[in-house]
């Protein structure tokens, strides 16, 4: 039998912003805290498959002139979900490919 999850490191900026609006996001493992700091958690497909969506919803959030912060806060946010929607498409396309 296959194991239906997938280890799945995230930027920290990103993946606390998406715990903090308590979307699915799978079972937290660990955090990594330094330059780049990561998030980490053990991820089903559907759970894969929120991560992508949120990220993609906010990865063009700076040009799109939402407000909540400064320029830098949202190209840091901007900059974090296009890494996270990267990394969960990866993770995504590996877990299927089991």
């Amino acid at each position: 039998m296959t194991d239906s999850t997938i280890e799945l490191w995230l930027p920290a900026k990103f993946a606390q912003d998406h715990l903090d609006r308590c979307l699915p996001s799978g079972e937290f493992l660990c955090g990594w805290e330094g330059h780049g700091s990561l998030i980490a958690f053990r991820c089903n497909e559907e759970e894969l498959k929120e991560w992508i969506s949120d990220s993609n919803h906010y990865s063009d959030c700076a040009s799109e002139g939402w407000d909540f912060g400064t320029r830098g806060e949202m190209l840091g946010m901007q900059s974090s979900a296009k890494a996270t929607n990267k990394r969960a498409k990866e993770a995504l396309s590996e877990l299927q490919n089991k």
